[in-house]
């Protein structure tokens, strides 16, 4: 097994990473930690300081950004940044004060706490996707507070932070532990399982390396209790059950088993990572390396109807990243580097605001959008936490050690210079790829060495050893190559060597004016039309620059292919089918998908006597109980008249009787059933009188109901 150059030894030299890294320390640097530690404050019953931040922070997530900072200003620290461990140690020492206004160990952010986990350590277990005990994702947010001490325990012990036995973080991570363990000593096998239906981030990881740090048994024995059987016994077997799944609640509890192989061995953990990433990359994912629609997996090896402005979410690389870094170091396959290469450059360098350092919860693939970025204070979506954290961990991933050999793996082009001083050896690479081809590479140490160099699949294999190098400047064309979009291969993605190319269709809307759910106007260019892959040649000019490059800027990155004599026969009818689509998308105003964790908080989504659940990889509400009603709010015009789309399925155990009203005035009763097997689009006027003045509606459904897809308000355009 190899080992992951410590990232200490790793220094990123000039280029396009270290820029982006130089951005993302300037906005921790921005950022007050004790606005991070409002919730901490309160849940400790010290004094506030400071308002808490705004999105997230002022919501039941509070608390999750904290230990996302800590992680990226740890890892700043341990590169050598003085201002960054200057800022860890402020951190720390007010965590602790948290820590020990308690009597039990406990540290959150998180509003109702204490509630929360006391029904929890009775017994008490109410769980859904997103909420347990009617708090959203608590072992999630709390997830990410371990991982932010266990990196400062792993990565900074030096004398500011260390507290004696360990280290002061390793202290209080250790506390938090055995506060877990305390708090789920109630709860039977059943329980265990309900309450691992509800998102739990990577706890199990925390609690495996909180076991490799104390070999303490009990913190192995809890890292085995977060083992979400539902999910993970067919990931053991070699089924892909992913369709349908929210993509980031898989991601850190494979990272946990891959964790959990290194330290108990078992073969069963280390299927489970393989399998999921197999799944994962040949099956779901786009041309940049991301993955998911609206921040769920669909139909396994079929994207054709998934290139929504929802696509890859950025956490969901930032996890991707980090469980090839554990399959490569079991196994060197350069399918994991060029893996690990595509979506550093394509989704990580690509999600974040050259201007600014802001970063995209997800990076579109839809034609005519555009990224979205966070803004410095009001955001704090997840994706705002793991941004802080990939920027700060490009040289992940890059060096490995082969110690019983003597061999030093590097599986990236990437500007920087690693150091294994146990060995005397020193590589450095100067370039300032992926905006160039060429790299200058400087190896110095003992004959007896080897350096192993992964030459990437668009540039063909090959081993070299260090004295092959030398000191010499290697070029790697950029081949230009074409990959088809899953499911649907007569719609390309151009790329030269690891690069996706982007067309660029024009300015974007200023910031502020679309919030990555809203749609589009009616501004939005058609996506040019590839008519020849080789010679990149399109039925209009077209200008190409790399994805990672394009901002602020409308783009396509999947382009529809026909051959010259194909274009001449079916121009006019597919210009129809384009002008019909973008007809709809420009009067579109609000879009509900119903069962999906960020849809439903952003919608307001509220009930009783409802259920949810997912066919065919589409997620759905119903009201199951004669009493039962569920609600959502839709952005509207406050002087247009509009109307409700709603995509209704077939309800399988009940006759359908129901009320579907707007701003509480009842607009239809539906009691047809809808025929099997098919879904059914109805649209309903919305009186005038309902939404004059309003910029958003309330929707309720009442009644014994069929399942709802999804909802649309949208201009009613023949009023």
């Amino acid at each position: 097994m190899l080992i992951p150059l410590d990232p200490r030894r790793v220094r990123l030299l000039s280029g396009p990473f270290a820029d982006a890294r130089d951005r993302n320390a300037a906005w921790l640097l921005a950022l007050d930690p004790k606005r991070l530690l409002h919730g901490y404050y309160q849940n400790a019953g010290l004094p506030t300081q400071g308002t808490a931040y705004g999105g997230w922070e002022q919501q039941s997530l509070a608390g999750h950004s904290l230990g996302h900072y800590l992680s990226a200003c740890v890892r700043l620290a341990a590169a050598g940044d003085e201002r960054l461990v200057e800022r860890v140690s402020q951190v720390l020492s007010e965590l602790k004060r948290c820590q020990d206004a308690r009597s039990d160990g406990f540290i959150g952010g998180m509003p109702d706490a204490d509630r929360v986990f006391r029904e929890l350590r009775v017994g008490t277990v109410r769980a859904r996707n997103f909420d347990l005990n009617d708090c959203w994702v608590p072992w999630y947010n709390l997830h990410k507070l371990y991982a932010g001490l266990l990196d400062a325990a792993t990565l900074l012990l030096s004398p500011p932070l260390d507290g004696g036995r360990g280290g002061l973080a390793l202290e209080m991570v250790t506390k938090l532990g055995d506060w877990a363990i305390g708090v789920t000593a109630n709860l039977d096998d059943e329980k265990w399982q309900a309450m691992l239906s509800c998102e739990f981030g990577g706890m199990n990881e925390s609690f495996a390396e909180l076991y490799a740090l104390t070999k303490e048994p009990r913190f192995l024995a809890m890292a085995e209790k977060f083992y979400h059987r539902a999910v993970l016994d067919p990931l053991a077997e070699g089924i892909d059950c992913l369709p349908g799944l929210h993509g980031n609640t898989q991601i850190p509890k494979i990272i946990g088993c891959a964790r959990l192989y290194e330290v108990t061995g078992d073969e069963k953990y280390r299927r489970i990572a393989e399998n999921f990433w197999r799944f994962v990359t040949q099956s779901h994912s786009y041309a940049i390396g991301g993955h998911g629609s609206g921040e769920h997996f669909g139909p396994s090896g079929d994207l054709s109807a998934r290139l929504t402005h929802t696509t890859c979410e950025t956490c969901n690389s930032y996890n991707m990243l980090k469980l090839t870094e554990y399959l490569f170091a079991w196994n060197p396959k350069a399918e994991y580097a060029d893996f690990a290469e595509r979506v550093r450059i394509n989704h990580i360098l690509a999600s974040q605001n050259p201007e600014d350092g802001m970063v995209c919860y997800f990076v579109s693939l839809l034609s005519g959008h555009f990224k979205h970025y966070s803004t410095p204070e009001d955001s704090f979506w997840c994706c705002v936490g793991t941004g802080w954290e990939n920027h700060t961990r490009y040289g992940d991933g890059v060096y490995f050690k082969d110690d019983e050999n003597g061999v030093l793996y590097v599986t990236q082009l990437l500007a920087s210079e690693a150091s294994v001083p146990e060995w005397g050896l020193t590589v450095r690479q100067e370039t300032a790829f992926p905006g160039s081809d060429s790299i200058r590479f400087t190896i110095t140490g003992p004959s007896e060495l080897s350096v192993r160099l992964r030459l990437p699949r668009w540039a063909g294999y090959t081993t070299l050893r260090w004295q092959d190098i030398g000191d010499s400047t290697l070029v790697f064309p950029m081949k230009p190559s074409t990959e088809p979009l899953l499911g649907a291969p007569d719609k390309l993605a151009l790329l030269d060597g690891p690069v996706v190319l982007a067309a660029d269709l024009g300015a974007a809307p200023p910031p502020g004016d679309a919030d990555g759910g809203e749609p589009f106007n009616a501004q939005i260019p058609p996506a040019p039309v590839l008519l020849n892959s080789t010679s990149r040649t399109f039925e209009r000019e077209v200008s190409l620059v790399p994805f990672y490059q394009l901002h602020g800027r409308r783009q396509a990155v999947y382009f529809d292919t026909f051959s010259k004599d194909e274009w001449v026969e079916k121009e006019t009818g597919y210009r129809e089918i384009e002008a019909r689509e973008h007809a709809e998308r420009t009067k579109q105003l609000d879009e509900f998908w119903p069962n999906q964790m960020q849809p439903e908080r952003d919608h307001h989504f509220a009930g009783d006597g409802f259920i949810g659940g997912e066919r065919s990889a589409w997620k759905f509400r119903q009201v199951s109980e004669e009493n039962g009603w569920f609600s959502f709010t839709l952005r509207s015009l406050p002087d247009f008249p509009v109307e409700l789309e709603c995509l209704w399925g077939p309800p399988q155990d009940h006759d359908v009787r129901f009320t579907v009203e707007v701003e509480e005035q009842p607009i239809v009763v539906i009691t047809k059933t809808v025929e099997k097997h098919r879904h059914l689009a109805e649209t309903y006027a919305i009186p005038e009188h309902l939404t004059k003045g309003k910029e958003r509606v309330t929707v309720r459904v009442s009644g014994p109901s069929a399942p709802l897809f999804r909802a649309k308000l949208q201009k009613r355009l023949e009023a």
